[in-house]
């Protein structure tokens, strides 16, 4: 009696727990599936980030060098006495200053950083501490 009831109950069992690792697969699978598809359309978007972006900074940066040569022929124009290559270095050094302002000011901005979570190294140690207590 209780061998048949043994063997009932293996021969329910299996197949239950078959289904489970069936269905356990087929959802793994799913999800892979749908971790793809995800992976696939944020690159897409990155992708068409970075060509707005590229396209928007070449753009920028051709009117700002014709904005350039613009001045240059402005001064020219309200100073008829200066030479054109005057102009040209007029529009350069002033360029060139408030390329060093930015510079300085990216650099002392990059020496800010912490390339090291000090608070989270602080409460790591803390928590070492705490176990070596313990021990």
């Amino acid at each position: 009696m209780i061998e048949d009831f043994r063997r009932e109950f293996e021969l329910t069992l299996t197949p239950l727990l078959r289904g489970i690792v069936e269905d356990t697969q087929k959802l793994l699978r799913q999800e892979i599936a749908l971790a793809r598809v995800e992976v696939t359309e944020d690159a897409i978007r990155a992708r068409d980030a970075v060509m707005g972006l590229s396209l928007g900074a070449v753009t920028g940066y051709l009117s700002f060098v014709f904005m350039c040569f613009a001045c240059v022929y402005l001064l020219v124009s309200y100073q008829p006495n200066l030479p054109v290559w005057g102009a040209y270095a007029i529009v350069a050094a002033i360029l060139a200053v408030t390329s060093w302002i930015f510079t300085a000011r990216g650099v002392r901005k990059v020496r800010e950083i912490r390339g090291v979570p000090q608070e989270t190294v602080d409460s790591l140690r803390e928590g070492l501490q705490w176990m070596h207590r313990q021990v």
